[in-house]
Parts: structure tokens; sequence; C-alpha cells
């Protein structure tokens, strides 16, 4: 009798061991599918959010800009001052006269002689004295603002600026244009008349030269 009841006890530690044992398959089993699951399901949203993602071209050209043209300057060293100069006037080029080199109040020159290299073969080439101190286009001078022209029309005592208007203030000075070509070749040239014109209109425009540089 004790014999049997202890094998009926023997066989259930059997049985509940063997249950727990499936249970703890079942389990782990369970928790690997479930485990697996939601990897896959993370991975998924991972690819549909990557795919959402706008791209952005690798092949589009580049943008340009245009490349802007540098004004031209006639530098007039003597005076600390730039013309911009057209198209028209870009070989412009000045000398300053013999015997007027330190005329003004600051010992530097009131004016000096503009040409253009492209008028040289009508014109001849500007020099600073002789006959080639005759084939200037005009002057360019320079005054006081307030300063009086004697050689004023009617002698009525007015200004250069009066008398020579559209020049500009620089530095204390009063710049502007006296156009006169004197040759007969010159006076014939066809674009001598468009020429002065814009001679004048780059006086009108001067500027002081580290001005010009800053533009450039």
């Amino acid at each position: 009798m004790r014999k049997a009841a202890v094998d009926q006890k023997g066989f259930e530690l059997v049985v509940v061991t063997a249950v727990i044992v499936v249970v703890a398959i079942l389990g782990t089993s369970g928790w690997l599918v479930l485990k697996d699951h939601y990897k896959t399901r993370s991975a998924a949203a991972d690819s549909m959010t990557t795919a959402k993602q706008p791209t952005t071209p690798t092949n589009s050209a580049p943008s340009t800009k245009p490349i802007q043209n540098a004004t031209k300057y006639l530098t007039i060293t003597e005076w600390g001052v730039s013309l911009p100069l057209p198209a028209s006037i870009e070989e412009a080029y000045y000398v300053v006269p013999t015997g007027a080199e330190d005329n003004g109040i600051d010992g530097k020159p009131n004016d000096i002689y503009v040409s253009d290299h492209s008028l040289d073969s009508a014109c001849g080439v500007l020099t600073a004295d002789g006959p080639g101190n005759q084939n200037q286009l005009g002057e360019i001078a320079r005054v006081q603002p307030n300063a009086i022209d004697p050689l004023a029309p009617g002698g009525n005592d007015e200004t250069y600026a009066q008398v020579h208007p559209g020049g500009t203030t620089v530095g204390g000075w009063y710049y502007f244009f006296n156009g006169f070509p004197s040759t007969d070749a010159c006076n014939k040239a066809s674009t001598t008349a468009s020429i002065i014109a814009d001679f004048k209109s780059a006086a009108s425009s001067t500027v002081s030269t580290s001005a010009a540089a800053s533009n450039q």
C-alpha cells in the first residue's frame, strides 16, 4: 500500500514537470514569434518613411549669373579722380600741357587735354607740347566752385560753374569738360561730336579714384 502511494506521487511529479516544460516551451515560442512580428512591423514602417521622403535631384544644372563688365575709368593721377568711360571713349587718354603742370593754387595743374586713341588717325596723336598739343578734343578743367570765369560772355562776373554747367564737385573742386577740336581733320571726323558729348558726360560723373576702385 505504501509503495503504491509512492508510485502515485512519483507519477504526479513527472506529470507536473512535463506540464511545466510544455508551458515553458509554448511561452518561449510565443515570445519569439511575437518579437519577430514586431521586428517585421518596425522594418516595414521604416521603409515607408524612407519612401515618403523627397529626393533631391543630383543632375540639376547649377544656376549661372550673367557676368557684369567692369566699368573702365580714365584716372587722372595728378588730381586723384577718375572718369567712368562709355564704350565709345574707352581708349581715352590725357596729357598735361607744358607750362600747366603747377598752375593751380595747390601746385597741381588746373587743366588737362584729352583725346581718344580711336581718333589718332583723324586728329593726330595728342602730346604735351609742340604740334601734338593742338590735337586735343578738348580739356577737362578744375576750379574752385565759386571761381569767376574772366572769359565769361559779356563779362558778367559769372562763375565757371555757370558758364560750364553740368560739371561736378569732388573734394572741393569743380570739374567740367570744355570741348574744342582744333584740327581740320579732327573736325571732319564723323564721330567727333558724339565723342565730345561722351567726354562731357564722363566729366560730369567724375569720382575720386578711391571710389572708382571700390566700384570695380
